[in-house]
């Protein structure tokens, strides 16, 4: 199990790697178009559409040139995939 110096060190290099990409970890202003529960339960209405979505990522799980990323809001949660060529 790690320690809890270790926990601190990963949360600080993925923070790092955040401000390496151009992103704020914590913004002080966002932007929400929907929620994620509405994204889920009509997906077919948001499909190739540009939202955008407020919350807190709890899973990033990379595989080579593509992602896996779960985000949740107060409604639900959401997988998103990321590719080279496809978000």
């Amino acid at each position: 199990m790690a320690t809890l110096k270790e926990l601190r060190n990963e949360r600080i290099r993925k923070l790092e790697e955040l401000k390496k990409l151009g992103i704020e970890a914590f913004p002080a202003n966002s932007t929400r178009s929907n929620i994620l529960r509405d994204i889920s339960s009509d997906f077919s209405k948001f499909e190739n559409k540009e939202v955008d979505v407020v919350g807190r990522i709890k899973n990033i799980r990379k595989f080579g040139k593509i992602a896996f990323i779960v985000i949740e809001d107060q409604s639900s949660q959401l997988q998103l995939f990321l590719g080279a060529n496809n978000i």
